[in-house]
């Protein structure tokens, strides 16, 4: 099996993932929808 390291990291309401060049949070709203957002990391 190949080793994929990612780390995380809770936020408030949410949790962020980051691996090698890549990150994503996703946070819960007040009215329970999730948002989520990735993003190339420089």
């Amino acid at each position: 099996m190949a080793r994929v390291d990612v780390g995380g990291q809770a936020v408030i309401e949410g949790v962020m993932m980051k691996k090698k060049d890549v990150y994503a949070v996703a946070v819960r709203k007040p009215n329970k929808e999730i948002i989520i957002e990735k993003r190339i990391y420089k």
